[in-house]
């Protein structure tokens, strides 16, 4: 097996645990709501239960309605049809019973049959539910990472499963340390419906079941293919000694969408491609799909939620964003948003334009923001800052003539030959 096992295994026991316990435990909770409710029926029993199903309904869903008004009806034994028994305390304890603490309190407002309806009873109840209560981060915009297809005419089919499995895990990190959205699995569904059949399980309390009318739709999905893996092994011999040297060229193509999950329409996309050529190393997977990851998640992010300057204190900017997305060192344009964009032919707003006034430094990081220097600047940044008038985005590299890309590559290569010849001259 690879040596990436065990840190692949510790990486997804680490997701397991931040994504799916501490969610459950520390960021949602079960709160209580009261409602009012009518209902009714051929007996006053089929009313009170009509009532109950209509307001847990409203609370958590028909699924957990129908379910928790089965356990009442399983669990009664009264056969008593007077009106009075079902306004009782005793009827109010057996439904919290039954119920397990679903419903914590029911109280009968009225309870009476119409003549005018040939004698149907009608039932209007006072119910306070047991609710389970999402997160704040769950308001945020919702993404969900499908895993990424394999191109059928890939080189080497093994080594890009292989990379996309790490990449997916990277992206995953990245865009949950953004702290901008509410990143959805859709990778371990089967786990977690395991652990959903247990909560309906009969050991459980129902009030767990508040959990299962909350599983979250996506607003949208990442969608993408490994194109093509490059792994090439080769032996360069120096022309002045004659010594060789055993050369690896590592890179990939990943190309990706964002798609809207009810329309289907593609708001966004891009590619990845990247290869290296290195000395005597083989692929270090994990150090290129985190590299790999960082990237996208970086066109990901400026595309929907640029870095926004949040305050300016004298020659320092305060980002609106931390954690592994941002490093020390880092430098950034600081940009200043102008006049609003239309498009002529259809009158969609195309976003506000964009004008450079400086670059800051990132120096130092934290989990949910980031501080940086001023490095140059054109105007007066803290007389003339606002809310939400000005971001940070990375610095795009010039672009390089394949010419003289190639030419860096060869010196940097012939560099590392005189340095390993002159460390290894005892040796040959």
């Amino acid at each position: 097996m690879m040596k990436l096992k065990p840190i692949f295994i510790t990486s997804l026991l680490i997701a397991i645990i931040v994504g799916i316990a501490l969610p459950a435990v520390c960021w949602a909770r079960l709160t209580y709501v009261t409602v009012e409710s009518e209902g009714s029926g051929s007996s006053a029993k089929a009313a009170v239960y009509d009532a109950i199903t209509e307001a847990l309904g409203r609370v958590n869903g028909m699924q957990i309605a129908s379910q928790t008004t089965h356990a009442i009806a399983e669990a009664s034994v009264e056969t008593n049809e007077d009106k009075a028994y079902f306004a009782s305390e005793a009827f109010s304890e057996q439904i919290q019973s039954a119920t397990k603490g679903t419903i914590k309190s029911y109280n009968v407002l009225t309870l009476a049959q119409n003549p005018d309806m040939d004698n149907l009873w009608f039932a209007s109840i006072e119910v306070t539910i047991a609710k389970y209560k999402v997160s704040k981060q769950a308001q945020r915009l919702r993404m969900a990472l499908v895993p990424f297809r394999i191109n059928p005419h890939v080189s080497n089919a093994k080594n890009a499963a292989k990379l996309e499995q790490i990449f997916a895990q990277a992206l995953v990190s990245y865009l949950t340390q953004t702290r901008k959205f509410a990143i959805l699995d859709r990778e371990f569904m089967k786990e977690q419906n395991v652990e959903l059949n247990l909560i309906q399980g009969s050991n459980f309390s129902i009030d767990e079941m508040a959990r299962l009318g909350n599983k979250l739709g996506t607003d949208y999905i990442i969608v993408g293919s490994v194109d093509d893996v490059i792994d090439k092994r080769w032996t360069q011999t120096m022309k002045s000694t004659g010594k060789k040297f055993a050369m690896h060229k590592f890179g990939a193509q990943i190309s990706f969408r964002i798609i809207d999950s009810a329309t289907g329409q593609v708001k966004f996309s891009d590619m990845y491609n990247e290869a290296r050529n290195s000395q005597g190393k083989g692929a270090d997977y994990m150090a290129f799909a985190s590299k790999a990851a960082d990237s996208v998640g970086q066109k990901i992010i400026n595309a929907i939620y640029p870095i926004v300057v949040s305050s300016v204190r004298g020659k320092t900017v305060y980002l609106a964003q931390g954690g592994n997305t941002l490093k020390a060192g880092q430098k950034m344009e600081l940009i200043k948003y102008g006049e609003a964009i239309i498009d002529p032919y259809t009158n969609e707003s195309l976003g506000k334009e964009e004008i450079q006034v400086g670059t800051v430094q990132v120096t130092t990081v934290q989990a949910k923001m980031a501080q940086a220097k001023i490095i140059k600047s054109s105007i007066n940044l803290a007389a003339e800052f606002s809310p939400k008038s000005f971001i940070v985005r990375p610095i795009k590299e010039k672009p390089q003539s394949v010419a003289k890309r190639q030419a860096k590559v060869k010196k940097a290569l012939k560099k590392d030959f005189e340095e390993f010849e002159k460390k290894n001259d005892d040796d040959w």
